[in-house]
């Protein structure tokens, strides 16, 4: 038998034919991305360990990363989908893997204060928000090192944690063990389909991530675990997988996991978005020229203080003395300072007063507009459009 244990590995697969696409630019951990020729899987290999400082970043490069507000950003979408298929009056006992800051345990406990709820969270910097919330039990470690004192629960709840997992594979297979036969997962992912999309100026391989998955082959993996998907199979969202999952009786995990994705298109998107990312961040310096000569004229205020704004003063080398104020529904309260510059409460608007607002977000941008024409601005661009116009 083949010995792989000081080998690089596919973690879902278990092939060692993993091929080269991408070496991450600027990452302090030296990061190469590889795709698995057998079944598709992308993996990032790291050269260099994790800091053991948390060090917190709104970066547009490979470092960004211990903001921890991205979970509590997706609950708004995922409670539609949680309360439309899942009978959360029926469950007893509910597991968040990566509970971050609370948000989706104080969702659920408010509705249901008598359900039995457990998290597991391991950055201790951020649960006190909820740690003493009743009927809830924090384990302060990563799921893989967590022995829980209850053995099964009815619905387990992951979003934006796989992708940072140790090893995708263990995790899944614990989850799976850990769910009662006919109990629910909500999982959630980043997805690798966006970079398909030719506006990045963001890297999306960042040193937070070791695996960036594809649809198809994470839901397949699922199944070749016992799950049956109930939800999400055919969802277009660019920007996350969402799947709701409910775990079947009996599975064979006995095989290879033995799936083909295609592999020719991975590569393709990979290498189509590093030409799109060098040639959008050449561009920054003439988005940057524009927004300088609107600020000149008008009052303007950015709404997103995130990896677009840090892209367009690093690579565009935005002048910022003008800017009348930058605002982020979620930044402001856990990332207030850039720099020099303060990120405020988007109700702030009202009391800046600007002409113009200029939206910095990809795929929340035209909910924002609608939330900017509230505080009364009528005058919205977006980032995306500036960014179009000169290609």
């Amino acid at each position: 038998m083949l010995n792989t244990k000081n080998m690089v590995v596919c973690n879902f697969c278990q092939s060692i034919d993993l091929e080269s696409v991408y070496q991450v630019i600027e990452s302090p951990r030296e990061a190469e991305v590889k795709v698995c020729k057998h079944c598709g899987l992308v993996q990032s290999i790291f050269v260099k360990p994790k800091l053991s400082q948390r060090i917190a970043s709104v970066s547009s490069g490979a470092d960004w990363g211990n903001v921890r507000h991205g979970k509590g950003l997706r609950l708004k979408a995922a409670i539609p989908l949680i309360s439309s298929v899942i009978p959360l009056d029926r469950l007893n006992s509910v597991l968040d893997i990566g509970s971050n800051r609370g948000n989706f345990i104080l969702w659920l406990n408010e509705l249901y204060p008598n359900l039995n709820i457990t998290g597991v969270e391991p950055d201790s910097t951020i649960i006190n928000d909820y740690k003493n919330t009743s009927n809830f039990i924090l384990y302060q470690d990563t799921l893989e090192n967590v022995t829980f004192s209850t053995q099964y629960f009815d619905f387990i709840y992951c979003s934006h944690t796989l992708e940072h997992a140790e090893s995708a594979s263990i995790m899944l297979k614990k989850i799976h063990k850990l769910l009662v036969t006919g109990g629910y997962l909500f999982l959630e992912v980043p997805n690798l389909d966006v970079l398909c999309l030719t506006d990045t100026v963001e890297e999306f391989f960042i040193d937070k991530h070791r695996f960036h998955f594809q649809r198809d082959i994470l839901i397949e993996y699922l199944r070749y675990l016992g799950f049956n998907i109930i939800l999400g199979k055919d969802d277009y969202d660019s920007f996350n997988i969402t799947i709701v999952a409910v775990k079947s009786e009996g599975s064979d995990q006995t095989k290879i996991f033995d799936y083909q994705s295609d592999i020719e298109r991975i590569k393709t998107i990979i290498n189509n978005y590093q030409i799109y990312l060098e040639k959008n961040r050449q561009l920054l310096q003439e988005v940057a020229e524009i927004i300088n000569k609107f600020m000149l004229r008008q009052k303007v205020v950015f709404w997103g203080g995130g990896k677009i704004f840090d892209a367009l003063i690093k690579y565009g080398k935005l002048n910022t003395d003008k800017l009348l104020g930058v605002v982020d529904e979620y930044l402001y309260k856990v990332f207030p300072i850039y720099g020099k510059i303060l990120i405020q409460n988007p109700s702030q608007i009202k009391m800046l007063q600007p002409d113009v607002v200029i939206v910095l977000a990809r795929s929340s941008s035209n909910e924002i507009i609608e939330k900017v024409r509230k505080l009364g601005v009528k005058n919205v661009i977006k980032f995306q459009d500036i960014l179009q116009s000169l290609t």
